[in-house]
């Protein structure tokens, strides 16, 4: 739209070349585009999402889908690059395989780092992408670990994307202080569902003159923490100089 576009970035660690699909969704889940692409060994590349590669009709301020695919065999690594188009600022959205969402350890997700503090808000996009309506519980843990707040029962059409603006003044948690804490985003042991939801986030400072500058972070699902016993993460390429510094975030999920 007018001040957002999207970037689609893929590479190819293979030694062989690769294929791959894109068909584009809009937020009611009707196909409203569908191009190719061949990356050559060790190809990186990135490209706005636009007419040219076939994707037309998308409305504007809805969100979009991507559905990436390739021959049997061959793989890619693939993200979207999620840009201000008036300060340039990116945020990146990492792809997720679509059969990892069937697992029952995605019917607990997890948003770390989300709220309102002063000028800085966090957007939150709860994607279902099942073919059936599905009900989530919503509860918000402030950095205490205390929960301050939730709500149940939210209802999530099929394929629908559900969205909250500075989600913590939307009133769907009710009156939360200004905080920094953790979304966990449940569907109930009762509630059926062959695929859970996706969940991710915008956290952001609005600059005015519709600039702003943020990060997204990804959701997760709760039982499929990073860092486990015998299992260190790796955080790679950090910086401290006169241009960058690096903020660690580390949240528990039990």
């Amino acid at each position: 739209d007018a001040q957002f576009r999207t970037n689609l970035g893929f590479v190819n660690p293979n030694a062989q070349t690769v294929n791959a699909t894109v068909k584009v969704y809009d937020d009611r889940q009707l196909q409203v585009g569908q191009f190719s692409l061949q990356l050559a060994p060790y190809e990186f590349t990135q490209f706005p999402i636009a007419s040219d590669q076939g994707v037309k009709n998308l409305s504007p301020d809805h969100p979009f889908s991507l559905d990436i695919e390739v021959p049997q065999g061959q793989w890619l690594i693939s993200y979207a690059s999620f840009i201000d188009s008036a300060s340039n600022d990116p945020v990146y959205i990492a792809a997720v395989r679509e059969s990892e969402l069937t697992l029952p350890d995605y019917r607990n997700g997890v948003i770390p780092g989300v709220g309102h503090v002063g000028e800085w808000r966090s957007d939150i996009t709860i994607y279902n992408p099942d073919t059936q309506s599905v009900v989530v519980d919503l509860a918000y843990y402030d950095q205490t670990g205390a929960k301050v707040a939730e709500t149940k029962n939210v209802l999530i059409h099929q394929r629908e994307f559900l969205q909250y603006k500075d989600f913590l003044k939307q009133g769907v948690l009710g009156n939360v202080a200004d905080s920094i804490g953790m979304l966990r985003v449940t569907v109930p042991d009762s509630v059926p569902a062959a695929r859970f939801p996706l969940t991710f986030a915008r956290t952001y400072n609005d600059k005015g003159n519709g600039k702003t500058f943020g990060q997204g972070i990804a959701g997760f699902a709760a039982a499929r923490a990073n860092v486990k016993p015998g299992h260190p993460a790796l955080v790679a390429g950090v910086r401290s100089n006169s241009k960058y510094y690096t903020n660690v975030g580390i949240i528990n999920v039990s």
